[in-house]
C-alpha cells in the first residue's frame, strides 16, 4: 500500500447520483453505466477518467456519486448532478484493486487513519474519493489501481 499526502486544488464532479443505505456492488455498477450513457452530455470535462464519491451523513445514509471533472457547472444532463470536492489535504492511498478487494483496502485505509489522524479530527470522516484515472484497467486486471483520497 502507497501512501502519500498532498494538497489537492478544488475539483467540480458532473454525473449521476444514488442515495442508499449502503453502497453496493449492484448500485455502484448501475451508476457507472448511466455515467457511460451521460458522458457525451457532460459540457466542459477536463479529464475522461472517473470518480466514485461516497459521502455517509449518518448510518444507513449514503451518498454515491459517479462522475467525470468538468471546469464549469453548466448545462447538466438530467440525470446528472454536481459536487464540489473542496481544496485541501488528502491522505492518498493506491491499490492494486484486484489484489487486494475493497474490503481489505478499506481495513488498510482505516488502520492508517488510527494510526496517523490526531483525536477529536473529523475530515477524514466527511467523504472519500476513488479515481479511476489511466492507471485503471478494470476491475479484473491485477496491475489496475484505484485511487483513495481521504480528506484530513
Amino acid at each position: 500500500m502507497q501512501v502519500r499526502i498532498e494538497k489537492k486544488p478544488e475539483i467540480k464532479i458532473v454525473g449521476p447520483v444514488a442515495i442508499t443505505k449502503r453502497a453496493d456492488s449492484e448500485t455502484i455498477k448501475g451508476l457507472w453505466e448511466s455515467l457511460e450513457k451521460a458522458k457525451k452530455n457532460i459540457s466542459f470535462k477536463t479529464e475522461d477518467f472517473g470518480y466514485e464519491l461516497h459521502i455517509e451523513i449518518e448510518e444507513n445514509f449514503h451518498y454515491c456519486l459517479t462522475g467525470l471533472e468538468v471546469d464549469e457547472i453548466k448545462n447538466l444532463p438530467l440525470n446528472c448532478f454536481a459536487k464540489t470536492i473542496p481544496s485541501g489535504e488528502y491522505a492518498i492511498f493506491a491499490f492494486e484493486i484486484a489484489r487486494c478487494g475493497f474490503k481489505n483496502a478499506y481495513e488498510k485505509i482505516n488502520e492508517w487513519l488510527k494510526d496517523n489522524v490526531p483525536p477529536g479530527s473529523e475530515n477524514y470522516k466527511k467523504f472519500e474519493a476513488q479515481v479511476y484515472d489511466h492507471r485503471f484497467k478494470g476491475m479484473e486486471n491485477p496491475e489496475s489501481i484505484i485511487e483513495f483520497r481521504i480528506p484530513l
